[in-house]
């Protein structure tokens, strides 16, 4: 409450003063503009646009009209410049053509356009503005509602707790029972220390009932602004984890990254090594079969019978006769072709009829030429 008016309404008064006042001027001279000089006028300046706030004056914005049609026979020649010349609405010495029109009201369209204006700015701008002002006020103290009660209680309890039991003027009885109690304890504490020199065991029990019967106050119940500060600190230390939440996930997906582009050069050097021993297999077992077919005693000019058919060793040797051209390497365990070879896909290489023998030329096939 205290903040909404040393606040919020003194800000709301400083705005609506410069509406007020401007406002009032121009509705005053709008209305009344031969009204003559002086504490009357500016009364009614002032007093209009305030209580314009809680009442509505129209009833002299249509004229008066008694007095009102004078103001078709006035004309500027009465206006001068001279500061020497009391003329037009001296309220002493007014013109006569002005006397009759000084606190008549005249009617006009720029009447109403300013006082409806007036009224609009001061009834709905300024008031909405005031309650806006005034609920977020609201809403920010309720936010440190909590804080400010354990505070005010905080003071409370304290100040109880340092107050004496008995009202003024009866608090020489509480000084009085402090001093009696003072001497009390001092006087027991040196007839505890006369009596237990005697032992060491005696002392020891003696320090513990002491210090067990000792009054303690516990900080958690009375230290208030402990609480705060460590509250606060749990705070700060959350807002902290929570600032390097996003830190830590940034360094876990860039570390991701990383060992992902490890796993893809691992990867491709594994596919590549892969690729390279197929290769090598490949050769070494065209190299073991070509040996193969070398000490085999039934090779006559590279010609062998495998089941009855007739495999013609030689046109899978690589490379083509002639060329560089590499053939694409069949293993003897494909040649009868009766398993499907799916990754077969041989090379077609050959040249033109013409260019072979008369006696080549009779086995050569015209549709592989094509």
């Amino acid at each position: 409450m205290n903040r909404m008016i040393r606040v919020d309404f003194v800000s709301f008064v400083r705005m609506f003063l410069i509406f007020m006042i401007s406002g009032g001027v121009t509705i005053q001279a709008i209305l009344y503009p031969n009204y003559p000089l002086g504490v009357e006028l500016i009364k009614k300046v002032l007093t209009r646009p305030l209580f314009a706030m809680f009442l509505t004056q129209i009833h002299d914005l249509d004229g008066d009209p008694d007095c009102s049609p004078h103001y078709s026979n006035l004309t500027t020649s009465y206006c001068a410049t001279d500061a020497f010349h009391f003329r037009g609405s001296h309220m002493y010495k007014p013109e006569p053509l002005v006397e009759p029109v000084q606190k008549c009201p005249m009617s006009s369209l720029g009447g109403y356009i300013i006082t409806i204006q007036y009224l609009l700015i001061c009834k709905l701008v300024l008031v909405t503005l005031l309650f806006a002002m005034f609920a977020l006020t609201i809403t920010k103290v309720d936010l440190e509602a909590a804080e400010i009660w354990k505070f005010q209680r905080y003071m409370i309890i304290m100040d109880f707790e340092d107050r004496l039991c008995f009202p003024p003027p009866f608090t020489i009885i509480n000084y009085l029972f402090i001093f009696l109690t003072f001497i009390h304890r001092h006087l027991k504490g040196c007839m505890k220390k006369c009596s237990d020199f005697c032992t060491c065991e005696k002392l020891i029990k003696t320090k513990r009932s002491t210090e067990s019967h000792k009054k303690t106050k516990r900080s958690e119940d009375y230290n208030y602004w402990k609480k705060c500060s460590h509250d606060y600190v749990n705070i700060q230390e959350e807002k902290c984890q929570m600032e390097d939440i996003p830190k830590v996930q940034a360094e876990i997906l860039q570390n991701m990254q990383d060992d992902l582009r490890f796993q893809k050069k691992t990867i491709k050097r594994m596919t590549d090594r892969i690729l390279e021993l197929e290769r090598m297999i490949q050769s070494s077992r065209m190299y073991l079969e070509n040996i193969s077919h070398k000490l085999d005693k039934s090779d006559v000019l590279g010609v062998s019978t495998v089941k009855g058919l007739l495999v013609h060793v030689a046109a899978r040797q690589s490379p083509y006769p002639g060329t560089s051209v590499a053939r694409f390497p069949v293993f003897d365990k494909y040649v009868p072709w009766e398993q499907p070879y799916e990754v077969y896909d041989a090379k077609i290489y050959t040249k033109q009829r013409d260019s072979f023998s008369e006696d080549e030329r009779l086995y050569v096939d015209e549709d592989i030429l094509l």
